[in-house]
């Protein structure tokens, strides 16, 4: 009897509950009510108070999806929706006609629900699940295991954002106890509880949505020790579903399985659940089109309700074609040319290199007559090109980066190095320079002359640049001879050592008659302008080498300034140090002898080291 009493106390409470969330609110708002956030004026139930004068009408009202606002009342700003009543709001679902967040993906009315749980059984230990036969009219009872996983699934259908019906089962493996060991009850043999059931569903219209569940069904058990048996359960429960989306959410149920007690007469044996699952919602009403254009391109500026995101313009405030959704195409070079990979965007108008701006008939590249990879200056109707792109200084020759886009010419000789693989070969009318790093004339390919064979080459005529230090000259370039002797035959010395241009010991001030004898080759320098020396500095053995090394060093630079302040030429005179490196042979390492200074023809006429050598 209390049980009956307990369900009509329930069943009352949830039509009076049905009936207040399926009506609306207790009041609708008279027609001239203050917007939401304003102060009303005074009203009473049965008369509702003046409108309120009506605002100064703006250039263009905007039109709602019900209409234009009435005049008595002031126009609702472009980007607020006008208040809708209380059955427009319901049709809409998630409560969207609020921002509250307690409203976004609320129950919808029509809607279907699909949810898997688990969870725990609790069974009753008076419970009534086995099997009477007339073999075992009165079977021996025992119980099951005091928590048993609980699994199932259920479906749904929503009439009403408040009010529901589902149907569903689930499965409980578990074991029956019986008889003891060592003082504790042990399992015996496996069972499996399962029940099948409809109820009804009374919830909050929120997105967080508390709810009781009233229904029946079956209870029933298949197992070793008990046999099959399935009765009649009436069930009661109650929870909360939680919305995260407004198709996905998650519930949590606790249930009380009411069900037949052991014996005759004493009452009934309650079996609880206690689950957690996962729903899908699907269905719901159709959402009318709040559609605002703002930029006219056609589509519906973001944030519009019930259209389908196809139509939706993800530039509200540009125009832009419907291909790109709404969006002005980019153009990130400003060339006049678009970026690809926009929708819709016709081929001719596509940027071959959108990060740097080219003319439109070069398909947006920069322009690269000679095709080394270095650039053209844009002419002046397209945007110049970035600072990080080096401008090719010969536009129509072939050349590499490291060249500023021009053939190289390492040795300033008008023949042009072959360019480099990767950049394209130097034009048919150019001479590739056999010798690029060795200047020489055009008649020879770029390679200094060498009339007479000797691997010394002759210096390079007026118009040319001269030969680098490290070659050696051809002072003889008709008679060939050995290097070491600068292209000379043997019997002409090119070399001259002046004995008495010595030095006092770690020392490299010029004695007396050092300057007489300096003073006799600044004379012959004056006679032969085209002859070039160098001057090689050397140290008698005795101190460590790095020591020697600088002295010999500084009395080279001595003897150089000493001719320098006789008016000879700096660019004529070469300074070589060599320390005790080249002793002269057959003297002591140690004699005064090796403390010498030496001058070596470098260019001009070797009669110049015979005057000197005599």
């Amino acid at each position: 009897m209390k049980y009956s009493l307990s369900i009509a106390s329930i069943l009352a409470c949830a039509l009076s509950s049905g009936s207040a969330f399926a009506g609306g609110p207790a009041q609708a708002a008279p027609a001239g009510a203050a917007p939401a956030g304003t102060t009303p004026a005074a009203t009473t139930t049965s008369a509702p108070a003046p409108a309120p004068a009506p605002a100064p009408a703006p250039a263009a009202a905007p039109a709602t999806a019900e209409g234009p606002a009435p005049a008595a009342t002031a126009p609702a700003p472009a980007e607020s929706p006008a208040p809708t009543d209380s059955s427009n709001a319901d049709a809409r679902g998630e409560g969207e006609a609020s921002e509250r967040w307690i409203d976004r993906y609320a129950p919808e009315k029509n809607t279907w629900e699909l949810g898997v749980y688990g969870g725990v059984l609790i069974p009753s230990r008076e419970h009534e699940f086995y099997e009477s036969s007339a073999e075992r009219p009165e079977p021996v009872h025992l119980e099951y295991a005091r928590v048993a996983p609980d699994i199932g699934a259920r479906i749904g259908y929503y009439p009403l954002r408040v009010l529901g019906f589902e149907l569903g089962g689930g499965v409980m493996p578990t074991r029956t106890i019986g008889g003891l060991e060592n003082g504790f009850a042990v399992d015996r043999e496996r069972a499996t509880l399962y029940t099948f059931r409809v109820w009804g569903v009374l919830q909050a219209p929120y997105r967080i949505a508390p709810f009781v569940r009233v229904g029946f069904g079956g209870f029933g058990t298949s197992s070793v020790a008990l046999g099959r048996d399935l009765d009649p359960a009436f069930h009661f429960g109650g929870g909360v579903k939680v919305f995260l989306t407004r198709r996905v959410g998650l519930r949590l149920d606790v249930v009380d399985n009411v069900a037949t007690r052991l014996g005759i007469s004493n009452g009934r044996a309650h079996n609880v659940e206690v689950l957690l699952g996962l729903l899908l919602r699907f269905g719901g009403a159709k959402k009318p089109v709040d559609c605002a254009d703002q930029d006219g391109d056609g589509l519906c500026d973001e944030g519009s309700e019930g259209v389908p995101a196809s139509q939706l313009d993800r530039c509200t405030y540009e125009w832009g074609p419907k291909e790109n959704h709404g969006c002005p195409y980019v153009d990130s070079d400003l060339d006049g040319m678009f970026d690809p990979g926009q929708p819709g965007l016709p081929q001719e108008k596509v940027d071959g290199c959108w990060q740097i701006p080219g003319p439109s008939e070069n398909h947006g590249c920069p322009l690269d007559p000679d095709r080394d990879r270095l650039f053209s200056q844009n002419p002046p109707s397209v945007p110049p090109l970035p600072p990080e792109l080096t401008v090719d200084n010969c536009p129509e020759l072939p050349g590499p980066l490291s060249n500023v886009g021009c053939p190289e010419n390492p040795d300033g000789d008008k023949n042009y190095s072959q360019n480099p693989p990767g950049v394209p070969p130097l034009p048919v009318g150019m001479v590739p320079d056999a010798c690029p790093i060795v200047p020489g004339p055009e008649a020879n390919r770029g390679c200094p002359a060498d009339p007479d064979k000797d691997t010394c080459p002759t210096p390079n005529p007026a118009d040319i640049p001269p030969l680098p230090p490290e070659y050696t000259p051809d002072i003889c370039p008709d008679d060939p001879g050995p290097v070491n002797n600068n292209g000379c035959p043997k019997g002409v010395n090119t070399t001259v050592a002046i004995k008495n241009i010595t030095f006092s010991n770690d020392r490299w001030d010029i004695l007396a008659d050092g300057k007489r004898d300096l003073d006799e080759v600044a004379a012959v320098l004056e006679k032969y302008p085209d002859v070039r020396l160098e001057i090689a500095g050397h140290t008698s053995a005795p101190g460590s080498a790095k020591h020697n090394k600088q002295l010999s060093e500084k009395r080279a630079r001595q003897v150089k300034r000493y001719l320098v302040a006789k008016g000879i030429a700096p660019s004529r005179l070469e300074v070589s140090w060599h320390g005790e490196e080249m002793l002269l042979p057959g003297v002591p390492p140690a004699d005064d002898r090796q403390r010498r200074i030496e001058f070596h023809l470098l260019s001009g006429n070797p009669e110049a080291i015979k005057i000197l050598n005599n």
